[in-house]
This record gives C-alpha cells, structure tokens and sequence, in this order.
C-alpha cells in the first residue's frame, strides 16, 4: 500500500513540473543557434608541370568547419577557434612521359613558399614544417614529420602517377597549420622515391622534377573533382 502511494505522489509531481514552463540556464549556450562561417568545404589546387612533358594537378579538399573563419592568404591567427580542423584530402593526378616520370614511387611535398621557378624549383623553399621546431633546416633532421611530408605518388607502367591521403598536418582555412600563410606553398614532385627515413640526407626524394603552386579554388568552379 505505502509503495502504490508513493509511486502515485511521484508520477503526479513529475507530471505537474511537465507542465511548467522551462527557462534555460542564462549561461547556456544552445548549439543550434551557434553561428557557421564556414559551412561550405575550402577547396585548393596546384597546377604541376615539370620539364619534358610532366603536368598534371594535385586537389585539397578540407570539409565544413562550423566556426572557422573564411580562409585568406596572411589572416590573423587569433581568428583560429576550432583546433583542430578536418583533416585535408589530398589528390595528385601526375602524368608524363616514363622517360620523366619513371614508373614507381616519387616523393612527394608542400614546400614552403608558393613559387616554382625552372628549371630546380628551388625557389620553392624547403619542405614546409610548421611544427614545433620552428625551422625546417636542417631537412633531414625531422624528415618525415614535416608538416609538409605526404605519402609518395605512384607512377603506372604507362607514366600516369596518383596519390590519395588525408593528412591532419594542414589546414586550408587560417591557422598556425595553414598552407596559406604570407608566402604561400607549392607541391614538389621529386626523382625518386621518399624512403621515409629519419635523418638520412637524400631519403625524401632527390631531384626536383616538376613543381605547382596551391592556390584557393572558388566554389564556383565546377572543374574542381577530388574523387577517386
């Protein structure tokens, strides 16, 4: 008899605050009013070519990112709010003749300044490293944790390279990991192979062989395909 009548006192109070009004919390924060400056995914691209016939493009997708400011060339790191990002696909579609671009693995980097002059590339800087060391130099020191350092582009027996990775070292958008800081970045195809060997000069690949530097795609372009 007690537990029907204390059953029956509880229902009737939990069916009595059912019907009052609820107030939330001032301090509250309800997330479907949370502004989204970025609800739209950053795309980027760079246009390769190298000597004797090597072309080709490598594509940056990084996807929505409520919170995070619009992506530009030298903003403001302070405007980074919502560390960390997604993580950026990337995909290189490299072609040449195999007499350029032999069949295998070539090592493949964002480098550190978005210019590529012929015929070394080497105004391109080094491998970017926007880690803690604060330097990149010397190269084989922290070679392959470079925030640059992605996996090798894999060349067919008819001269056609790919490669697909996402990598969590980038961001697109403005940030301390953007590869859009004040001098801007540029892929770097390389001779041969990148061992992935700490500390061994002339493991990350060797001879510059083609180069192209990133730049921001608009959301109207329609040529832009990251599929696979």
């Amino acid at each position: 008899m007690r537990l029907t009548m204390t059953l029956t006192i509880a229902c009737l109070f939990v069916f009595c605050l059912a019907g009052l009004p609820w107030e939330q919390p001032a301090g509250a924060v309800r997330l479907v009013e949370q502004p989204n400056q970025s609800s739209q995914s950053v795309r980027a691209r760079a246009i390769v070519s190298g000597p004797n016939g090597i072309s080709g493009e490598v594509l940056f997708l990084q996807g929505p990112c409520p919170g995070c400011p619009t992506p530009a060339p030298g903003a403001p790191t302070e405007h980074f709010r919502n560390f960390p990002e997604p993580g950026v696909l990337i995909v290189a579609r490299i072609n040449g003749p195999v007499t350029a671009l032999t069949p295998g693995a070539h090592g493949v980097h964002i480098h550190e300044v978005g210019t590529c002059d012929p015929p070394g590339f080497t105004t391109a800087g080094s491998h970017l490293d926007l880690g803690p060391a604060g330097s990149n130099l010397p190269v084989d020191a922290n070679h392959p944790y470079h925030t640059g350092d992605i996996p090798n582009l894999i060349v067919s027996s008819n001269g056609r390279g790919f490669l697909s990775h996402i990598s969590s070292r980038i961001t697109l958008s403005p940030g301390p990991l953007s590869i859009f800081d004040a001098d801007g970045s540029a892929v770097i195809i390389h001779l041969n192979p990148d061992r992935g060997e700490p500390g061994v000069t002339g493991a990350s690949g060797g001879p510059r062989i083609a180069c192209g530097v990133i730049q921001l795609v608009p959301d109207d372009d329609d040529d832009f395909d990251a599929g696979k």
